[in-house]
């Protein structure tokens, strides 16, 4: 069976339009997990103890997909 859609090989990330930190997305699966958001509590890079540098600010992109032509998903 033929595959419906001929994507350039790599690698494409899929997500709604908008950003959201980590942080924001920890306590939005807690809540939606029923439990207290308020339990999750911000934490630094440094105060995590990451070994790796990390950006101070990095947001996954859709852009791939769209220079394929395929619609962005909803916000």
């Amino acid at each position: 069976m033929e595959n419906q859609f001929s994507l350039n090989d790599g690698i494409y990330h899929v997500s709604n339009l908008g950003a959201c930190s980590w942080f924001e997305f920890a306590r939005f699966i807690f809540l939606e997990s029923g439990y207290d958001p308020s339990l999750v509590k911000p934490v630094s890079t440094k105060e995590y103890g990451a070994i790796s540098e990390r950006p101070k600010f990095s947001i996954m992109s859709n852009e791939a997909l769209i220079n394929e032509g395929i619609k962005p998903l909803r916000p």
